[in-house]
């Protein structure tokens, strides 16, 4: 399951791809960009 979010940056819209737990983490305030597979972070 894929979610997507968008930014604005200098007047261009950038399109992230994010797994269901990557978006879980960032509604968290969790480091989103480590987490791996099955939900795991990485590194801290």
């Amino acid at each position: 399951m894929a979610r997507r979010a968008s930014a604005r940056h200098n007047d261009a819209v950038s399109t992230l791809q994010l797994s269901g737990p990557q978006f879980d983490a960032l509604g968290l305030g969790l480091p989103w960009q480590l987490v791996g597979e099955a939900g795991i972070i990485r590194m801290i």
